[in-house]
């Protein structure tokens, strides 16, 4: 079957039958969208494998990567349901959903059906719905041939909460992406890049592998150069770079005032786990709450500006 060469005006089912196979190319050709190198390699990741895991950066675009894969999932299948969900109603409803929103605002022509603040609905038997909740319960009798769910901010999602997603998962066609920062060295989405690895296909996304650092290296970021890195940051931006992505400038202001060694800086811009937390929180001379807090009301507005 021949594949689309110009934008789409409306869906066809050739499209739908391609795209189950080539998520790229669909969100390329059929929603408009060029996602860059990582996002494409979570698309491909989720179409390949049934548990996808994607530890990040800051502003790598992960979350609107989550979104992109919503709205692939339901209009390739005929019947099929997405569920996502977050720590908190803020990710859920501010953050991420408003991605699927302005997806769905671009691609009203393709993208059909009812759409609410946190809820998609196509047809009956083909919806997608974000929340956030710590009563296990909600999360039974969701039920598709093909169900996709994502968790973003997996990091800080509960290991029972966890268990009752898994428990949608039934169907021969079931997938999970989880999205996230490696703030924490424990719990489901620890332990898919450790101990249960086997089971996961995982991604790592640091800020030197996003558009913006493609010719830089750290040496280069932390130089004193500022109009080496100021110019590299624009040109990336002039030759159409995700807006509010991560910057060479900020990865660089953020080694200054926290250090490279930093647990701010090996999470936020290498995307790292750390490896001992009590001993890494000691070394920034912050109370480990404290430094919870500091990541994510001092960062969390700025992950990924999607």
């Amino acid at each position: 079957m021949r594949k689309r060469e110009c934008p789409a005006d409306r869906l066809l089912e050739s499209d739908r039958v391609v795209g189950r196979l080539d998520p790229v190319w669909f969100v390329k050709r059929v929603l408009g969208v060029k996602p860059w190198a990582k996002q494409e390699e979570i698309l491909n990741a989720i179409r390949e494998h049934d548990y996808v895991a994607v530890r990040s950066c800051n502003g790598s675009g992960k979350t609107f990567v989550g979104a992109l894969a919503l709205i692939w999932w339901l209009l390739v299948h005929d019947e099929a349901v997405v569920i996502t969900t977050a720590p908190t109603e803020r990710q859920v409803k501010e953050v991420f959903w408003r991605e699927v929103r302005a997806l769905r605002r671009k691609a009203r022509h393709i993208v059909t059906g009812k759409m609410g603040v946190n809820r998609l609905e196509m047809s009956d038997k083909r919806f997608a719905f974000g929340f956030t909740t710590n009563i296990e319960e909600y999360y039974q009798g969701f039920h598709s041939e093909n169900i996709l769910a994502i968790v973003d901010e997996a990091s800080s999602v509960r290991d029972e909460l966890f268990n009752a997603i898994f428990g949608c998962l039934t169907s021969s066609n079931s997938k999970m992406l989880m999205l996230g920062n490696p703030t924490k060295v424990r719990g489901t989405f620890y332990d898919a890049f450790h101990k249960d690895q086997e089971n996961w296909k995982g991604i790592h996304i640091s800020a030197y592998d996003t558009p913006a650092f493609e010719k830089l290296d750290e040496d280069a970021v932390m130089s004193n150069s500022e109009e080496f890195l100021r110019v590299c940051g624009e040109a990336s931006e002039m030759n159409g770079g995700p807006v509010g992505m991560s910057t060479p400038g900020w990865a660089r202001r953020l080694a200054m005032l926290r250090g490279v060694d930093s647990s701010a800086y090996r999470i936020r811009v290498l995307g790292e786990f750390l490896d001992r937390v009590d001993e890494s929180e000691e070394e920034d001379g912050y109370d480990p709450k404290v430094l919870r807090a500091w990541y994510y009301d001092d960062f969390l507005d700025d992950d990924d500006g999607d």
